[in-house]
């Protein structure tokens, strides 16, 4: 090949050149202030919002690592299986362009299998109820829908085993992320592995512990604090309270499986203690003193439940609540007796 072959004019090299080194000076204020703007809409919980930010300064610079980031992260917080699906190549770019920190886009990647997993599932499970309680007459449409059931079950696993595969990764670099243990708590759990589990949970608890502590030293003994200080910290103790409820609410699924029934009882009197609030809670409570034969225990629990539930008359739990009440009733012994 000749040189002269290679000649490209001066003003096209300019122009190429321009190209690979990314948005001008005025792009770059215009993607970072749509940088700013999609992280504060992020903030708040306005995810679409975040989303359409994120993308207008992707489209001024594509390789834009945060960009990408915060793009993938909005998709996935939105919670659609259609559009979940959305956040994978942009969590993809943002780890190949990240060169510190990539723990984040990690973990990112971990969520986005996690959530993808969990709603592949949810769909599965809701699917092979109404296949139970109205099933197809054709016996050969009722085997394809089986067949077909069962590969979505086994890609929602794929999913958790990639979950596994990027929250494990995360942990390299930041070992004791007490959000990273957390999720790879529930990722274990998900997929059956309970020691796996039980540790990540357990560390994760010990962190909460620990900022628990430090946090309410603050509170308590330090006067000199700012107003604003003052209530950021006490904003982190009740963020720290509800984590440890979601965790402990975890363990007490890995118990229930297990069959340890009494694990399970003191996970969800630790969440009561923690906040006694949550209906949800006594009426578990109450199920699991119930199989344990403390019915004077669990018709305390189903009194609770049934004063703060939003359930309706209708739904199971209530009627399942109101069963054990009456049974609790009938063993008491009459006024005549």
């Amino acid at each position: 090949m000749s040189h002269a072959s290679l000649w490209i004019p001066v003003g096209l090299l300019a122009t190429l050149a321009a190209c690979a080194s990314g948005p001008d000076e005025n792009e770059a204020a215009a993607r970072d202030e749509f940088m700013r703007r999609g992280s504060q809409y992020y903030d708040v919980g306005r995810y679409l919002q975040a989303e359409q930010q994120a993308r207008l300064g992707i489209a001024l610079d594509p390789e834009h690592a945060m960009l990408n980031l915060l793009a993938g992260r909005a998709i996935l917080m939105q919670g659609e299986l259609p559009k979940v699906a959305q956040a994978r190549p942009f969590l993809e770019r943002a780890l190949e362009e990240l060169e510190v920190e990539r723990h984040k886009a990690y973990y990112s990647l971990a969520e986005y299998h996690l959530v993808y997993g969990r709603l592949l599932l949810s769909h599965v499970e809701r699917e092979r109820r109404a296949l139970q309680q109205n099933p197809n007459p054709d016996p050969v449409a009722r085997e394809k829908l089986g067949k077909d059931l069962d590969e979505r079950d086994g890609r929602a696993h794929d999913h958790f085993r990639d979950a596994d595969q990027n929250v494990k990764l995360a942990l390299e670099e930041a070992p004791d992320s007490l959000q990273y243990l957390e999720s790879q708590g529930q990722i274990a759990a998900l997929r059956g592995e309970d020691e796996q589990a039980f540790a990540c949970l357990g560390r994760a608890l010990e962190l909460l512990a620990e900022s628990r502590a430090f946090l309410n030293r603050t509170l308590g003994f330090r006067t000199d604090l700012p107003l604003g200080e003052e209530e950021r910290l006490r904003r982190r103790l009740l963020t720290d309270i509800q984590r440890e409820i979601a965790v402990r609410g975890v363990m007490a699924g890995l118990y229930k499986r297990q069959g340890r029934l009494n694990e399970e009882e003191l996970e969800y009197t630790r969440m009561l203690q923690l906040d006694e609030r949550i209906a949800a809670v006594y009426y578990s409570r109450g199920m699991v003193r119930y199989e344990l034969g403390r019915i004077p225990e669990s018709a305390a629990d189903m009194r609770e439940f049934l004063m703060r539930t939003n359930l309706g008359p209708g739904a199971e739990q209530v009627a399942q609540a109101v069963d054990v009440l009456r049974e609790f009733e009938r063993l008491q012994p009459s006024a005549n007796g």
